[in-house]
């Protein structure tokens, strides 16, 4: 996605609209996508004129919550799989959920969620869990609609990513193994991604109660990236990362802010 996808969606904005320069905002994996385009292609850095980081992602060392324990419970499965010679179970072509068995979920999850008995007990504290708990933001009337698309499906790979960059602590490439990576990378070990690379001016939007994207990481990011032009804490201490798509008050603490230093930009 950082190498291809991003790439082509820069070049296909900037041909269809005639700027040189856009602006760039990423949520999440959006901005770990963002990261590895500009480090990996930096050529593209002349063309973003000021990217935007909202619960940015980088760096997975400590990461809490339901997203911890999965983290530990794929990564076992991973290990075990590897040990069965059974990889096929993590090809890399595959993707996470069966469709029918998503599309189920797309149906049943609104109607569950939807329901006093269950939306503050079940379903309100599995989204705490995974993302950091936050009542005062929670959108009760949207949520139904939320989990009537989300979660979407996703390819394996990219949750194979994600775990082995939890267990290296480290921004890097995907890992293929000893003799692929000899291939691809020239050496037996991912290189890591080199964030200096990145020279677009970079605005970080963080917050104390995100389970993904933690202070320290952020921090850490913080201080490897060269242009950081803004560097903004939320001024919600219990605002968590899926806040930034549905909290009551994401336009007022975050993007009533985002607009106006984007302003600043032009």
């Amino acid at each position: 996605m950082g190498k291809y996808d991003m790439p082509a969606a820069l070049d296909y904005i900037s041909s269809n609209t005639n700027q040189s320069k856009i602006f760039y905002v990423g949520h999440s994996q959006g901005t770990k996508m963002a990261f590895a385009t500009l480090s990996l292609r930096p050529e593209y850095n002349r063309k973003v004129k000021l990217f935007s980081a909202l619960g940015p992602i980088g760096f997975f060392s400590e990461m809490q919550g339901f997203g911890q324990a999965g983290y530990t419970i794929l990564n076992e499965a991973m290990a075990t799989m590897t040990n069965l010679n059974a990889p096929e179970m993590f090809s890399y072509n595959r993707q996470i959920f069966q469709p029918d068995l998503l599309a189920t979920y797309h149906e049943l999850a609104p109607i569950i969620c939807s329901n006093p008995l269950f939306a503050y007990g079940l379903c309100q504290n599995i989204l705490f869990g995974f993302f950091g708990f936050n009542t005062r933001q929670f959108n009760n009337s949207m949520f139904p609609f939320l989990v009537s698309w989300y979660p979407d499906n996703a390819s394996s790979k990219c949750i194979m990513h994600f775990i082995q960059e939890a267990n290296s602590l480290e921004f890097a490439r995907f890992d293929y193994g000893w003799d692929a990576n000899e291939e691809i990378y020239g050496s037996i070990t991912p290189p890591s991604l080199n964030l200096t690379e990145i020279t677009a001016p970079v605005a970080l939007y963080w917050s104390a109660n995100d389970y993904l994207a933690s202070t320290r990481d952020v921090a850490n990011l913080a201080d490897l990236l060269p242009n950081v032009v803004y560097n903004f804490q939320i001024e919600d201490d219990d605002f968590n990362h899926f806040d930034y798509i549905s909290g009551i008050d994401a336009k007022s603490l975050v993007y009533d802010e985002v607009i106006r230093f984007m302003e600043l930009h032009r």
